[in-house]
């Protein structure tokens, strides 16, 4: 899907396969806890993340390696 028909909000990645949009925030360690978490996602308009297939934690892993190399 072409970014300019995304479903999703800016600065989040729409993943067609699995009909889904991510984004990655980066934390401060000091909100480490899952309500933290989950509380200021749904500030932001989502929810934090929860794997349910396989397809989807390859999709996720390959995100997090990619955004977390140096």
């Amino acid at each position: 899907m072409d970014e300019s028909n995304s479903p999703c909000p800016d600065g989040w990645i729409f993943n067609k396969f699995l009909n889904r949009c991510y984004k990655h925030v980066k934390g401060n360690n000091q909100t480490c806890d899952i309500w933290s978490i989950e509380k200021y996602c749904q500030k932001i308009g989502g929810h934090a993340i929860s794997i349910h297939s396989l397809a989807e934690n390859l999709y996720v892993s390959s995100k997090s390696l990619f955004l977390f190399s140096p």
